[in-house]
C-alpha cells in the first residue's frame, strides 16, 4: 500500500496590532519540529511516526514544511487564512513530489499545550480515493 504524506500544520494570520513583537501577534511563528505524526488512512489504518524528520516553519502568510525520508527532501508551501483563533484552511500551492495535490485544501485544528503545538488537520476523500488516502493527521511539534 502506497502512503502519501501531505503533511498540513498551522498558522496564525498576523493583524495589524501596532508595533507588537511577531510571536506576540503570531505565537506559532518560526521554526517548529515534528515530533509524533499520527496518520489515519480512507480504509480507518492508523500509522504512527515517531520523531519523523520534518520542520514547519510558519511566517505571516505561508507555511513550508521540509521532511526528508529515504535520502529524498520534499519541500511542500501552502497558503492559509485563518477560520478563528484555533482552526484554519491551508492550500496547498507547491510541491514538485504531489502536483496533482496543488489546490487541495485542508482545515487544521491547532492548540499550544505545555510547549506543544498539537494538531488535527483534515483533508476531504475524493470519490476515488485509494485505501492508502489520508484523511487526517494528528501531530505534536516542539519550537525549535
Amino acid at each position: 500500500m502506497k502512503i502519501i504524506l501531505p503533511i498540513s500544520i498551522s498558522l496564525f494570520v498576523l493583524s495589524a496590532c501596532g508595533n507588537m513583537p511577531v510571536k506576540q501577534l503570531n505565537p506559532l511563528a518560526g521554526k517548529w519540529r515534528h515530533d509524533v505524526v499520527v496518520l489515519h488512512l480512507a480504509n480507518g489504518a492508523q500509522h504512527q511516526v515517531f520523531n519523523p524528520d520534518c520542520n514547519s516553519h510558519y511566517t505571516t502568510t505561508r507555511l513550508t514544511v521540509i521532511c526528508r525520508q529515504k535520502g529524498k527532501i520534499d519541500r511542500a508551501v501552502y497558503a492559509y487564512r485563518m477560520l478563528d483563533s484555533n482552526k484554519y484552511e491551508a492550500t496547498l500551492v507547491q510541491n514538485k513530489r504531489t502536483p496533482h495535490l496543488l489546490g487541495t485544501k485542508a482545515i487544521t485544528d491547532f492548540s499550544l499545550k505545555n510547549g506543544y503545538l498539537e494538531m488535527i488537520t483534515y483533508y476531504p476523500k475524493p470519490d476515488n480515493a485509494s485505501s492508502g488516502h489520508i484523511t487526517k493527521i494528528e501531530s505534536a511539534l516542539i519550537r525549535e
